[in-house]
């Protein structure tokens, strides 16, 4: 079944809220990974090849340093705490875009092949609906229940 129109309807609903938390480089091996938690409760985790911009200079990208604390990327990412979405694209290759208020934006770009250890580029996570919706390694679009452990 496909599941893109259900996202981008979740997406739209985004516009307005706030980065509560962005972290990179604490989940062991795949320090490229992003993961931020919005003020309406949605999370995003990007699994992908991404970049941070301010306009048009590059922050910080998925092939920065890694090290947790102290890395490039570990203290980039947390730039974006308190930045306020302003909108969200997909393209039609599930391309993520996210556009900040203030001319901040994170690119995620669906990469992810069967080769990597990870079989989705990014997810998005409705906590209170108990749904993951993934673009998968094909960039297809599948939506779960989540399987939270307490």
């Amino acid at each position: 079944m496909n599941y893109e129109n259900e996202l981008k309807k979740y997406l739209d609903n985004i516009s307005g809220s706030k980065v509560i938390i962005c972290r990179a480089g604490e989940c062991g091996n795949a320090g490229f990974m992003i993961a931020f938690e919005l003020s309406n409760k949605y999370n995003f985790w990007i699994y992908c090849a991404w970049i941070i911009l301010d306009k048009d200079k590059v922050l910080a990208t998925s092939a920065d340093e890694l090290e947790i604390k102290t890395g490039l990327t570990y203290k980039k990412v947390q730039l974006l705490e308190g930045k306020i979405v302003d909108s969200i694209e997909l393209n039609p290759r599930n391309d993520l875009f996210v556009n900040f208020i203030d001319d901040f934006r994170l690119n995620a770009f669906c990469v992810i092949l069967n080769t990597y250890e990870f079989s989705s580029n990014w997810e998005l996570w409705i906590p209170n609906q108990n749904l993951i919706y993934t673009v998968t390694n094909h960039r297809e679009v599948k939506r779960n229940k989540a399987h939270i452990i307490v």
